[in-house]
């Protein structure tokens, strides 16, 4: 509302005088006190000038004179009419405001009618008005409410009484509409409009019992922002804000979930270290090791952006190994605005990983193929804000609490990462019995966590793991960094994507300089160099200029150049 071209005429009627069946209703002025404290707040910002207070008037032609008077005045545009009192029905249903001396006996004499207020507006059919009414069967009045632009509110059905709590400062219709007023809603939003006081108005008063609001509005005028959003989240505890994040990841994983209930049901005074620990182990090493970063005292801005960078990135190559997977399966053309950005692979970037999600994901659905990590929305407006947050804040200043905010955000939308393991396979003995079929038995490691497990560790990676990987009809290639979708119920793959050569297990290749370490040595394709040579970053590294050339790390394999031959 313009503060300017808007006034107010307020009625209270506390005290009644001709009938002892019309108690006091002391809320009433109460009432009256505090909306126009609100609406002279800066929220609203009208002047006292602007706004008219009627305390218990006994006058008829009065009161309808005043508010003529207001509705007249030059510059007006919006008219909001509020009135506190008693509201009475005669023994035909007509619905009747009071005054201090009405009775219930003669209320189709002494009472005030809704057509007194038609009186009073009909010499600025224009005028935009919005009726609050805080009495009982108030919702009748809009029957004979003749205005053009109008928003009416009324505290109660038209069968129904309202409430004024004795114990009260305030009516339960008023009370609540004061607070929304001056406390604010969380709609994210600067402003709140008509429309939205009144929805929070009926959720509040339902929730606590008292009767139902009633609204009834033309020409949008409930769509009118009426004040300043003063709406201030409760500020949270960091960590509980984690905690809260792992529940709802832990949703999409039966077998997580329950491990997380009880890790909260237990109150240990770890309980969050458990908690983050279990997440920790149910992200793929390249994302928990720079989460787990997050997890110490007093992590640092770069920390927050690292981790950022990583899951960009690592979606980006799953997407993008899926890609040439159907391709050279299905044999389709990678469309030319997705290899056009591809060519910017030599050099890859947050910029570059937030570009090519979206087209990479697209290529896909365009070839009908199933997304490998569905539910995933990138499109959600939520989530493209953090990323676009997170993004801005590599090269300005952006406070910390946005920061936290937006990677909480980011993080419980890839939840659906707690269904898929990351694996390095080092490599594959055969087992080749003269009357059976040839069984292929894979060392691997399982890379979840902030750290990898040793090669064949069956203790750390559980027997269900050992029997997947033990004895298998088929054989998966040596030297591959696989990310499986991983069924726990039925201890069954239900697909993989082979990441090599995006990623590499430096420690999976057999060499005279590496022997067998028992530990994998994970890195990442983090672009070339100015001798054209691929280059390589390890996952627990984040400076660019620890990047190794990949034919240091593994000298017989091409593995790089024919992906992007293939690819491109």
């Amino acid at each position: 509302m313009d503060s300017q071209s808007t006034y107010a005429f307020l009625v209270a009627v506390s005290q009644y005088t001709a009938d002892e069946s019309l108690h006091a209703l002391n809320q009433a002025w109460t009432n009256v006190q505090g909306l126009d404290k609100i609406l002279r707040s800066q929220s609203i910002g009208l002047t006292r000038d602007h706004i008219v207070v009627m305390e218990n008037p006994t006058d008829k032609t009065r009161l309808t004179t005043e508010l003529r008077n207001i509705a007249t005045k030059d510059g007006i545009k919006t008219l909001v009419i509020y009135y506190a009192g008693h509201g009475i029905l005669d023994e035909n249903s007509c619905h009747y405001l009071t005054l201090t001396n009405s009775t219930v006996e003669n209320i189709d004499i002494d009472g005030y009618e809704i057509t007194e207020i038609n009186k009073a507006l009909s010499k600025n059919k224009n005028l935009t008005v919005i009726l609050l009414m805080d009495s009982c069967f108030s919702e009748k009045a809009f029957d004979n409410f003749l205005m053009s632009n109008y928003l009416l509110i009324a505290s109660s059905a038209r069968n129904r009484t309202s409430k004024y709590p004795v114990d009260s400062d305030f009516s339960a219709f008023t009370n609540e509409l004061l607070n929304i007023l001056k406390n604010g809603i969380d709609n994210g939003k600067n402003e709140i409009t008509w429309r939205e006081v009144y929805s929070n108005l009926k959720k509040n008063l339902v929730e606590k019992g008292f009767p139902v609001p009633k609204i009834s509005s033309q020409n949008e005028v409930d769509e009118i922002v009426v004040a300043k959003n003063n709406f201030a989240a409760p500020v949270q505890n960091f960590d509980n804000q984690w905690v809260n994040v792992i529940k709802n990841i832990s949703k999409e994983n039966p077998s997580l979930q329950e491990e997380v209930q009880l890790i909260i049901d237990s109150q240990s005074p770890q309980m969050i270290n458990e908690l983050k620990q279990k997440l920790l182990q149910h992200f793929p090493y390249p994302i928990s090791h720079p989460l787990s970063k997050l997890f110490g005292k007093e992590p640092s801005t770069d920390a927050y952006l690292h981790l950022f960078e990583r899951i960009l990135q690592f979606l980006s190559f799953v997407y993008l190994a899926q890609l040439e997977k159907c391709r050279s399966k299905n044999n389709f053309a990678i469309s030319s605005e997705c290899k056009i950005l591809l060519m910017r692979i030599d050099s890859p970037d947050d910029v570059f990983y937030m570009e090519l999600l979206p087209v990479l994901i697209s290529e896909l659905k365009k070839n009908n193929i199933d997304i490998f990590i569905h539910k995933i929305d990138f499109s959600n407006t939520k989530l493209q804000n953090a990323i676009n947050q997170l993004h801005t804040a590599k090269t300005n200043a952006v406070s910390i609490d946005i920061i936290k905010k937006a990677i909480l955000i980011l993080i419980e939308s890839i939840s659906i990462l707690v269904n898929y393991k990351l694996i390095s396979i080092r490599e594959v003995r055969v087992n080749f019995p003269k009357y059976k079929d040839i069984k292929y038995n894979h060392s691997i490691s399982l890379l979840q966590g902030d750290e990898p497990v040793q090669y064949e560790n069956w203790e750390k990676m559980g027997n269900d793991f050992k029997k997947l990987f033990s004895m298998r009809s088929e054989a998966t290639n040596t030297n591959s960094i696989l990310f499986i979708h991983y069924n726990k119920q039925e201890n069954s793959i239900v697909d993989y994507i082979n990441l090599h050569p995006l990623f590499i297990d430096s420690q999976a290749i057999m060499t005279e300089k590496n022997k067998k370490t028992e530990i994998p040595d994970i890195y990442f394709y983090s672009g070339k160099n100015e001798n054209d040579q691929f280059l390589y970053q390890n996952v627990t590294s984040f400076e660019k200029n620890d990047s190794k050339p990949y034919n240091e790390l593994n000298p017989f394999d091409l593995g790089m150049e024919i992906f992007e031959k293939q690819i491109l």
